[in-house]
């Protein structure tokens, strides 16, 4: 260029076609990831755990008929795998039994509301109120108390039923369930227990015609797969099904990195390098963004641990860790 001619302005960078913009890549990596992270073999653990427990239900001591208002909190027994629907982050988890924790430090150990516990053939065990119970184990371990003791509330009717009353205690708890993890509990409810629909809309608050169609679904499907195909479908995977539409569950690591490059290409173009000068304002934008964003990108940060649940253990005919069949 020769001095006196006019400059010549930069061509404008124009994204290619097949850029989707932010908000799709966005929906398809959180789709990729809950694909990677659906464990479709939970839901013939949870089966095959509650088959268990019907039998050391069925073998062992009846319920106590004495009416207790109290216990000490490490002895309820934990069985998650049965009676916890949520599916909510750990990291969300956690904070709220933190904040439990904090209470219990500032009012020097006053009780919640009481726990739900069920009768399971030898001990008790808990139906609602985990996170309550956490925060109680943390507080006696944290003061180095000798024990501490709970409120409960004793819940008498069948396994279905507890296992329902769960559903409901989880749906109405401080620490609000998603509409997703409310239909995947409806729809556990459904697959494994006698529940009626009222009981399975109730407990689940969903509506009475949404627990009516998982019924009919699952009868659909039954007729040309079988019932451990169907264990293995979430509510969203059986709807799927019943359209004709494939399920995969394939995880494409390139896929994710494709898609990660598209976004990252998107982010420069639009703040160019200043996100990494300001990370207390992408802080505050992700959380403005989507409030579960933060909780999952923590979950997938941090190192893996095992996450496999604990296997009921209570009398009779529970299964260990270590020797489980399934």
């Amino acid at each position: 260029m020769k001095p006196g001619d006019p400059i010549e302005a930069k061509p404008k960078r124009i994204p290619k076609p097949n850029a989707p913009p932010p908000h799709i890549v966005i929906s398809e990596l959180e789709n990729l990831k809950l694909e990677k992270q659906k464990q479709p073999l939970m839901r013939h653990r949870w089966i095959k755990q509650k088959i268990a427990l019907e039998n050391a239900i069925e073998h062992g001591l009846p319920t106590p008929v004495e009416s207790i208002e109290q216990l000490p909190a490490k002895e309820i027994l934990r069985n998650d795998l049965i009676f916890q629907h949520r599916l909510t982050s750990k990291w969300i988890s956690k904070r709220h039994t933190e904040g439990l924790l904090k209470s219990l430090r500032v009012s020097g150990g006053k009780p919640f509301p009481p726990l739900t516990i069920f009768w399971d053939g030898a001990q008790w065990v808990l139906v609602d109120g985990h996170h309550r119970h956490e925060a109680y184990i943390a507080y006696q371990n944290e003061q180095q108390l000798p024990t501490m003791v709970v409120p409960i509330s004793i819940f008498r009717g069948t396994l279905d039923e507890a296992i329902g009353e769960a559903l409901k205690g989880n749906s109405r708890d401080k620490l609000l369930m998603t509409s997703l993890e409310k239909s995947e509990g409806a729809w556990r409810l459904t697959l494994g227990t006698s529940l009626s629909f009222n009981e399975i809309s109730k407990s689940s608050t969903r509506s009475r015609s949404t627990a009516t169609n998982m019924r009919r679904v699952m009868k659909v499907i039954l007729q040309t797969h079988s019932m451990e195909e169907l264990l293995q479908l979430s509510w969203v995977e059986a709807q799927l099904v019943l359209k004709g539409i494939e399920v995969k569950r394939e995880f494409n690591e390139d896929r994710v990195t494709e898609l990660a490059q598209r976004m990252a290409n998107s982010l420069l173009e639009k703040f160019g390098t200043t996100l990494g000068r300001n990370p207390e304002v992408v802080f505050e934008a992700l959380c403005i963004y989507d409030s579960t964003l933060l909780p999952a990108l923590m979950d997938l940060y941090r190192e893996p641990d095992d996450d496999e649940p604990e296997v009921y253990t209570g009398n009779l005919g529970g299964f260990a860790k270590d020797d489980s069949p399934f």
